[in-house]
């Protein structure tokens, strides 16, 4: 049953995807280094003798371990065996982040879409005002660009999301040509 609302669908740019991924990896980081420092034994311990081959179980290093279980876990171990848990998560986390860097370097270097301007360049403080004033300002885009929302223009992409059972490529051009009605005014639901 179709909704009588326009459907919205936002796209998160690959570049704010990139900056949210590395916020999380270096709070990943954060957390798991206040872990390791932070836990101790919950009880004192008697002296053991060193083990120089101290290998940390598996489960120690799963990156998929919670934060919970990862503190409890390192509550009976001492601290000769905490550092090569330690450096085994420095390694995941030098890991993911050169895999994160790489990918944020190959966005770099992505060709600019087609109706990018030559001219334009990136300056923190006035590129940000700029599209803040654009943002607020810009009335006059074409359909398919800017915060024009016309909603034949996100038909498509709520077919590809939704995959309704039954839908055809036929059901998306009749509903595209049910819902061209202008700039903000939804889908037509009476006779024409």
């Amino acid at each position: 049953m179709m909704n009588d609302r326009p459907m919205i669908y936002a796209c998160v740019p690959r570049q704010a995807a990139a900056h949210v991924i590395v916020a999380l990896a270096g709070f990943l980081a954060f957390i798991l280094i206040g872990v390791v420092l932070l836990s101790g034994p919950a009880f004192p311990q008697e002296a053991e003798p060193e083990s120089a081959d101290f290998a940390p179980p598996t489960e120690l290093v799963d990156p998929g371990i919670s934060t919970a279980e990862l503190a409890h876990r390192l509550i009976p171990l001492t601290k000769d065996e905490l550092d090569p848990v330690a450096q085994a998560w420095l390694g995941i986390v030098k890991s993911k982040t050169a895999g994160i860097s790489e990918r944020q370097i190959a966005l770099l270097n992505d060709p600019p879409a087609a109706d990018t301007s030559k001219h334009l360049i990136f300056m923190p403080v006035v590129t940000q005002f700029q599209l803040a004033l654009d943002l607020a300002l810009s009335f006059g885009t074409p359909p398919g660009y800017g915060h024009a929302y016309y909603s034949q223009d996100y038909i498509a992409p709520w077919v590809q999301v939704t995959a309704p059972e039954g839908w055809s490529s036929e059901d998306t051009e009749r509903l595209k040509a049910h819902c061209n009605v202008g700039y903000q005014m939804g889908c037509a639901n009476r006779q024409r």
